[in-house]
């Protein structure tokens, strides 16, 4: 996280899982050179291939663009 924080363009991280134990990270940035900044920056592909080969039993990563976004908060 502190990686990611770091780099320019991040906006936000947010970890969840499930009661079987698998989780998913989901990291946002403001733009697709910011993404892959962070993607190739050294220090997380060392962390990446330790999590391949140490860590998880399965990783798959997805990038995707957003097109529409909209949030509403109810303040009670």
């Amino acid at each position: 996280y502190r990686l990611a924080h770091a780099t320019p363009g991040f906006i936000s991280a947010k970890s969840f899982y499930a009661d079987d134990g698998e989780g998913v990270t989901i990291v946002l940035f403001a733009d697709a050179e910011s993404q892959r900044a962070w993607r190739d920056h050294p220090a997380h592909r060392k962390v990446q291939e330790r999590g391949r080969t140490h860590i998880f039993s399965e990783v798959s990563s997805h990038v995707a663009e957003v097109t529409y976004s909209m949030s509403h908060r109810h303040e009670v």
